[in-house]
């Protein structure tokens, strides 16, 4: 008992200190602390400490007050490199064995020839500078001024690809053959992603290409988030499924990709086309 008093006393002191960690910091913190609380605290406790540790953390996001704030501090801190070996600002999952699964994938697809397409959460365009050359025209959108911004100035010798600032939440977006969300959704409460599904179906694309990153094994999906950010739904062992309530979409899954080597999670990535 005197073991258990001392880890939650270390639970608590971790808890009171999250919000004042960096983004590294506490992935450590969190790493360190399973390690020494699966050994001796029930797992349904340790599932609630970790919980209030990020809530903790999100209250810093929701208190931005805009999508693009949060956004914008989220390409400021590389928050999506931290803990990575990752060379992309959008993170591990636009370098590396899902970067070319997925642009192997809409090259032998055919999906994007001859078409407008618009890619809806776009980043650092890491993905979208591979496959943009496929298409007739690409326009790549992301609410995040500064990444948008980065953009134009690294992109400008692409001759058929725009960029645009645009909250996919709320403003209107350019017409498109076909709509492209890769690991966007994710990252959304579900209010916010059914606002997106509801604007592309309205917009009638020829076709829709969602990618999501999900855990690789057994999950409840869609649990909510409780503001947009940084993180995902593997906080609660959780990932998008755009054919399930409370979204309950026309769309099927038709590939997935499994990440061995994921740095943070037993991770898989899923197409869901429609």
């Amino acid at each position: 008992m005197l073991i258990v008093a001392a880890t939650l006393s270390w639970c608590r002191s971790a808890f009171l200190l999250s919000p004042f960690l960096p983004e590294k910091a506490m992935f450590n913190l969190a790493t360190n602390l399973k390690y020494v609380v699966k050994r001796i605290v029930p797992k349904s406790l340790m599932v609630s400490i970790r919980k209030m540790m990020i809530n903790s953390k999100l209250k810093k996001y929701e208190q931005m007050g805009s999508n693009e704030a949060v956004f914008d501090k989220v390409y400021t801190d590389l928050t999506w490199q931290e803990g990575t070996d990752s060379e992309s600002a959008s993170g591990d999952g636009s370098d590396g064995l899902w970067l070319d699964e997925t642009v192997k994938f809409l090259e032998t697809e055919n999906l994007l020839s001859g078409r407008k397409v618009l890619e809806i959460g776009c980043g650092d365009f890491s993905f979208g500078s591979k496959v943009c050359h496929l298409a007739e025209h690409y326009t790549g959108v992301d609410v995040s001024t500064k990444i948008i911004g980065q953009n134009k100035e690294r992109y400008v010798d692409l001759p058929n690809v725009v960029f645009m600032q645009k909250d996919a939440t709320e403003d209107s977006l350019p017409s498109a053959d076909v709509v492209i969300i890769r690991q966007v959704l994710q990252h959304l409460p579900n209010a916010m992603i059914i606002k997106i599904l509801d604007q592309v179906e309205q917009m009638e694309p020829q076709s829709v290409v969602v990618f999501e990153d999900v855990p690789s094994g057994e999950f409840e999906p869609n649990k909510d988030l409780r503001t947009a950010g940084p993180y995902t739904r593997h906080l609660y062992v959780s990932g998008v499924d755009l054919s399930k309530p409370p979204f309950s979409r026309d769309f099927k899954q038709t590939r997935e990709w499994l990440h061995p080597k994921h740095p943070r999670v037993a991770a898989k990535l899923v197409c869901y086309q429609r």
